[in-house]
């Protein structure tokens, strides 16, 4: 059961490896302590990780002894005049432990538990104030992972953040209840801190002392947490991948824009006279986007299919869907402080596909003159799977050509306009096979997510990270790439062909539409994943 020897050599080498590289750091730069934190973070998981595998089922101390007969510290004791914490601080005249040292005259396992009313950062805890352990021993007749939580009651981050003021966990306890991956939105949670946290940018510019260890340290955490560190997807439930505090949708494509105004319009009043000169938005609603595979409810509302009589209350007898992305906010701005154009790429986390189902009759009535509501507000699905850009500017094309040129906060020379293929298909109850309906592409946008950003903030307006900024709808110049059903059925005037029989102008019940999306490179993709759900009877 002991560890033995050459293995509790080689943890003392990397442990002294790793306080060295920590010393180092403290000494060069004050700003990094953060950083140094997190490093300390790593070096107990580190201690964790050997002793582990003997916590649970048999106690390290339980009838084999470590010790027993043959001890580790027998003649040759591997702290023996060169201790770690003792006379050799570990980032140089700033102890960790603040003149506490854990081998100072304390054995570890002698009738002391390391933690227990020890805080490990007395005086200066990284959580502020909170021991990570605090009155609860790790050894003390409990598995570690085993029906006791080691946080029991508190949270690691629970209100107090690392980092920006947000918690990693978003107040969600790690070992809360149960299962991690069952009870507890973790992993969207923690994706909401590093789009609060890191944005755009920060993968490729960070260094592994600030970007890796905290990483190391949730996965670790994660990984020890949970029985098995990986699922089969078809085996998890997806969850938003973050909170979503405000969500913007936008009406970017210009042949979009162009067909559905002359189907209501005209075609000499197909453009309204400031589209050409502004990214033209409204304000959705956050609370009823979901997650790819959520069922939709087909909506009820007021609509006046007879323009010569009064209007009338029913379901939604033109229930579609638009084929949209949208990006989250990475890092936030203040209140009466734009985001400029030239720095509005730092603020763009990453991509998901969207389906911005709409109940055409219900928006049709309602959306003159303040836009769309009703018609929009009952749900929403985003693809689970954040893009960062990072994966995307290797797919960046030439913007569209502008004309007429759009005022100075609006303009950018940089391609930031991306190659991404589109694809939108319908199965309906009686199909065995999904019809593919549309083939499209981003790259028909006419306005670009720097600028919808620039435009959305120019007033002052705050935007904060997870925030959504969707594109509109993406329709490009040919019939098969319109991205909804009210172009491709042009107002329901004609039949879209499913196969085997099967037709649509809108949306029947039971039926399920699936977006999906990629990014084509020499000899490999990268995709975003689904972006599905199934219609479901009005109430």
């Amino acid at each position: 059961m002991g560890l033995g020897y050459e293995a509790w050599r080689e943890t003392r080498r990397s442990l002294q490896q790793l306080l060295s590289a920590n010393e180092t750091t403290l000494r060069d730069d004050v700003s990094l302590r953060s950083r140094s934190a997190s490093s300390t973070s790593v070096a107990l998981f580190t201690i964790i990780y050997w002793i582990l595998p003997y916590v649970r089922s048999t106690s390290i101390f339980y009838s084999t002894s470590i010790f027993n007969n043959t001890s580790i510290f027998n003649n040759t004791s591997i702290f023996n005049n060169t201790s770690i914490f003792y006379n050799t601080s570990i980032f140089n005249n700033t102890s960790i432990f603040n003149n506490t040292s854990i081998f100072y005259n304390t054995s570890i396992f002698n009738n002391t538990s390391i933690f227990n009313n020890t805080s490990i950062f007395y005086n200066t805890s990284i959580f502020n104030n909170t021991s990570i352990f605090n009155n609860t021993s790790i050894f003390n007749n409990t598995s570690i992972f085993y029906s006791t939580s080691i946080f029991y009651s508190t949270s690691i981050f629970n209100n107090t953040s690392i980092f920006n003021s947000t918690s990693i966990f978003y107040n969600t306890s790690i070992l809360y209840s149960t299962s991690t991956v069952r009870q507890s939105r973790i992993m969207s949670n923690i994706l909401h801190y590093y789009i609060n946290c890191l944005g755009y940018g920060f993968w490729p510019q960070s260094n592994s002392h600030f970007l890796v260890f905290p990483l190391l340290c949730v996965c670790v955490c994660v990984c020890f947490i949970c029985l098995r560190a990986f699922f089969h997807q078809s085996s998890a439930m997806m969850h938003l991948p973050s909170e979503i505090g405000d969500y913007t949708d936008f009406y970017s494509s210009r042949d979009h824009a162009t067909n559905v105004g002359i189907m209501f319009r005209g075609k000499e009043n197909a453009l309204m006279p400031n589209w050409l000169r502004l990214p033209v938005g409204y304000h959705g609603r956050a609370s009823s986007i979901v997650v790819s595979g959520t069922p939709i409810r087909r909506p009820s509302g007021q609509m006046r299919p007879d323009q010569s009589k009064p209007p009338v209350f029913g379901q939604s007898k033109q229930l579609d869907i638009e084929l949209e992305m949208a990006f989250f906010v990475g890092g936030g701005n203040r209140l009466g402080e734009p985001i400029p154009i030239e720095r509005a790429h730092q603020h763009i986390f990453g991509m998901v596909l969207m389906n911005d189902w709409s109940a055409r009759d219900i928006q049709a009535w309602e959306y003159v003159p303040l836009g769309p509501f009703l018609g929009k507000n009952f749900g929403t699905t985003i693809s689970p799977w954040v893009v960062p850009m990072e994966a995307l500017l290797p797919f960046a094309e030439p913007n569209t050509v502008q004309d007429p040129k759009p005022l100075p906060y609006l303009c950018h020379d940089d391609a930031f306009t991306f190659n991404i293929n589109l694809f939108v298909s319908v199965k309906g109850e009686a199909m065995k096979e999904a019809a593919t309906i549309c083939k499209s592409n981003f790259k028909y946008m006419y306005w670009t997510m720097k600028q919808q950003l620039a435009h959305h903030t120019v007033n002052g307006c705050n935007v904060r990270p997870g925030d959504l900024l969707a594109s509109g709808t993406i329709s490009g110049p040919d019939p098969d790439s319109f991205g909804s059903m009210l172009e491709l059925s042009w107002k329901g005037s004609k039949t879209v062909d499913l196969g085997g029989g099967e037709t649509r102008t809108f949306l029947k019940d039971g039926d399920e539409v699936t977006l999906t999306g990629y990014c084509e490179g020499n000899g490999y993709r990268v995709g975003f994943g689904p972006c599905a759900g199934t219609i479901l009877p009005a109430l």
